[in-house]
Formats: structure tokens, C-alpha cells, sequence
């Protein structure tokens, strides 16, 4: 296999460089002290012409005995401990190539966008019968087209940030022809001492299927509330008329009945207005504008009715030079009008209504409505903003529902908190630019 051969050259590449260093080393040592001291130790020894002539003649053979016995214990004694290392290193190689041969997900080794190796899941997930089969092919080859373009894009990520590892989806297109959803992530490692790219591909085509059976339930669930919601809502109104109705049948002199029955058809009238505004795409008109006045326009719009009912609109604390932003004026308008009229009819006694404006490092805009009404319960804030759910007592609580849609295709956020018999303080954060600004986190 790639990985042991990988692992035994660099075995080899060791016991060829460290051990003859050694010998050399040691051999040049002995000689050294052999050449410079053998003939002085002979004569200090020996005084006898014969016996130092005798001494003389063998010395060479003395020393090749002496430094052959040296040079075989040290060769033995680095054999096996070599014989050691090389088995330790083998054992490990073989519990590293098992740990990737068993590991539960696809594994891609690659360099240059051509692959090195794979395991057998790398197999099972691009329908491969053998390592040949994909060895040595583009990468690119594998990427479904429509999302090859994502693919080169993360490469040139991974590559300009330093191989920092993140994980992508892209769609993957099999040998049998079948495409599958994938998700990967990727980290630099040396295969074969040169930098290549390990990837880790996990097959994800099932949990995209279940999350699109989750979506298409949670659709259909709401859906159901809401029909639920609007046959409730109109049922009563209804049931009204129909009472009426059938006591005018009876006696045609019951005409102070149809002030009422007038009344209830508006209301169901008004409720299906609310519903088709929702329903209905609404013409999008974007554009740069200047909250501040967007926000007095508002108020000199509502300022009338706030007087009839003993409140005051203050413009609190508005920073001077708000930055505009990149929104739709009308839209964001009915946004403030919803909040203003909640307000004012929060407040049967009247109070003040107060506004509050100041940007966010320069990426976001946060608005307070802060009100001096009967509160809102912590237990209801939750449900702010689902269709038909209002703490008034003649309220739809569409008006709200149309506001979050509004917020939430500006890439905002609608807040609430409250207390009761105190105030409410609705805070709506926008971003200055959602077209650059979109994917950084709100604050």
C-alpha cells in the first residue's frame, strides 16, 4: 500500500545515513590513536629489537581484530535496535492504515487536484470498484458542474488562508451516474514527503432529503394553523351575522340589527385584507435613505391621532448624522406605523411614546420605540408576530406579522421587552447596506 511503502523508505532512508556516519566516525577515531600511540607504548613495553620487529609485523592484524570485534558489537547493537524502531514503526503503520481503511467516511488524499489515495468509504461514495478505477483523476471529474464553480472557489480559500480546514457542501457526481450531496473538509498534510491535501467527504444526501421533509412539514403545519386561525377569526363574525339574519327573518321590524351585521362583515373584511396584503407580493422599491427623516415623517403622520388620544411623540436620542441606509421607504414607514399605533393604543390614558436612533460601528442601525403602556406579559412576547396572536382586544395581529416579514426581508431584527404596567420597548436592528452587510452577525 502507498502508506507502508511511504513508511518503510523512510526506514531505510534512516539505517542508510545515521549507522556509516557511525562507523566512519568511529573507525577514524581508533585508527587516529592507534597511528599516534601504538609504536611508543611498543617501546616503553619492550626493549628487545626482535620482539618490537615481531610486535611490528602483526600490529596491522592486532589493530583489524581489534576494530573488527569493536565495529561488529556496534553494528549489532544498532541492527537491533533498528530491528525495534522498524517493527514499532510497522505496528504503527498498521494501526494508522486500519484507523483510515475503517473510518466511517470517505477519505481523499490529493495534491494539485489530482488523486493520491483513497480509502474504502472514498470507494463506496464515488461508486468505484477499485483504487484504480479513481487513482490519478482530476478531482474535478467527480464535482457535479453545477457545482464546480463553488468548489474552485474553496480551494482558492483554503489555499489564500493558510489551509485553514472549513467545511463546504457541494453536490458530487458518482461512476454510476448518480449524484449525491456531500460535505467536506479538507487540512494540508506531506503524503510521500510532499505537501498534498487530505479530505474528509462525508455522504449528507439523506439528511438533505430530511430536512426538506422537515421543511415541507413545518410549511404544512403552518399552513394548517393559519387556515385554523382565519376559520376561528372569521367563524365568530359569522355566527354573528347569522344570528342576526335569522332574527330579522322573523320579524322584519329587528332593523336596529343591521348597524351590527354591517359591522361584523367589516370586520371579516378587514381580516381578509390583512391576509391578502401578506399574501399578495408587494412591489419592493430599494434605495438609500435617511432614517431620521423617514422616522419624522412617521411622526408627523401619526402626530394628529397620538393628540386624540393624550400622547406624545418625542424624538429622544437621535445621533446626529446617522449614516442612510439601503432599504424600502414605504415598507419601513408601515413598519413604524404599526409600532407608533400599538403604542398610542397601549396607552388608553395616555404617556409618551419615546424614539431612539444611533448606529453600530458602522454596520448596523438600532431603533427604539419605548411606550408607557399596560405592558406585555414574558410569557406572550414569544408568540409576538405569529398570525392572528394580539394582546389587544380588537386586534388581528397581522399588522405585527407583516412587520417581521418586512424586518426580516430587510436582513433585521424585530426585539420586544417588557414589563408589565410599565412599558414596552420594541428595538429593530438594521443593517446600513444589506447587500454587503448581510453576513455579519447582528449585535
Amino acid at each position: 500500500m502507498e502508506l507502508e511503502k511511504h513508511q518503510v523508505k523512510q526506514l531505510n532512508i534512516h539505517k542508510n545515513t545515521l549507522t556509516p556516519t557511525t562507523i566512519t566516525m568511529l573507525y577514524f577515531f581508533i585508527g587516529s590513536i592507534w597511528v599516534m600511540f601504538s609504536d611508543e607504548i611498543v617501546f616503553v613495553f619492550f626493549k628487545d629489537p626482535e620482539i618490537i620487529i615481531k610486535i611490528q609485523t602483526y600490529k596491522g592484524w592486532l589493530f583489524v581484530i581489534i576494530t573488527s570485534a569493536l565495529l561488529f558489537l556496534l553494528i549489532y547493537k544498532s541492527r537491533k535496535q533498528l530491528i525495534k524502531k522498524q517493527t514499532a514503526l510497522k505496528e504503527s503503520e498498521t494501526r494508522y492504515r486500519q484507523l483510515i481503511e475503517l473510518f466511517p467516511e470517505a477519505i481523499f488524499v490529493h495534491r494539485s487536484g489530482t488523486i493520491l489515495f483513497s480509502n474504502k468509504e472514498g470507494l463506496k461514495i464515488l461508486s468505484a470498484a477499485q483504487l484504480n478505477d479513481i487513482i490519478g483523476k482530476s478531482i474535478k471529474q467527480f464535482i457535479a458542474p453545477e457545482d464546480l464553480k463553488l468548489v474552485e472557489k474553496h480551494a482558492k480559500h483554503f489555499h489564500f488562508h493558510n489551509h485553514h480546514a472549513k467545511k463546504f457542501e457541494c453536490k458530487i457526481s458518482r461512476l454510476n451516474g448518480e449524484k449525491i450531496d456531500a460535505e467536506t473538509t479538507s487540512i494540508p498534510i506531506l503524503y510521500e514527503e510532499v505537501p498534498a491535501i487530505l479530505s474528509v467527504t462525508r455522504n449528507i444526501t439523506e439528511r438533505k432529503r430530511t430536512e426538506e421533509l422537515l421543511r415541507k412539514s413545518e410549511k404544512l403545519s403552518t399552513a394548517g394553523k393559519l387556515a385554523a386561525a382565519i376559520a376561528h377569526e372569521i367563524r365568530n363574525p359569522l355566527t354573528s351575522v347569522k344570528g342576526f339574519l335569522q332574527l330579522i327573518n322573523k320579524d322584519n321590524s329587528n332593523i336596529s340589527f343591521i348597524p351590527l351585521i354591517l359591522e361584523e362583515i367589516e370586520r371579516i373584511e378587514k381580516i381578509v385584507n390583512e391576509m391578502l396584503v401578506l399574501a399578495k407580493p408587494q412591489a419592493q422599491h430599494f434605495g438609500q435613505c435617511d432614517i431620521t427623516k423617514l422616522l419624522e415623517q412617521t411622526v408627523i403622520l401619526l402626530n394628529s391621532e397620538a393628540v386624540m388620544h393624550n400622547v406624545e411623540i418625542v424624538m429622544n436620542d437621535i445621533e446626529t448624522s446617522l449614516p442612510k441606509i439601503y432599504c424600502d421607504q414605504n415598507q419601513l414607514k408601515q413598519v413604524f406605523i404599526n409600532i407608533f399605533k400599538n403604542g398610542i393604543e397601549a396607552m388608553p390614558k395616555g404617556g409618551n411614546i419615546f424614539v431612539n436612533a444611533r448606529s453600530d460601528f458602522q454596520d448596523w442601525i438600532l431603533i427604539q420605540f419605548i411606550d408607557q403602556g399596560y405592558g406585555i406579559p414574558k410569557e406572550k412576547i414569544r408568540a409576538l408576530g405569529e398570525p392572528f396572536y394580539t394582546t389587544k382586544d380588537t386586534g388581528t395581529g397581522l399588522g405585527l406579522m407583516y412587520s417581521f416579514n418586512i424586518i426580516k426581508n430587510h436582513h433585521g431584527k424585530i426585539s420586544f421587552s417588557s414589563e408589565e404596567n410599565k412599558g414596552t420597548t420594541v428595538t429593530l436592528t438594521l443593517p446600513i447596506n444589506f447587500k454587503s452587510k448581510q453576513t455579519k452577525a447582528q449585535p
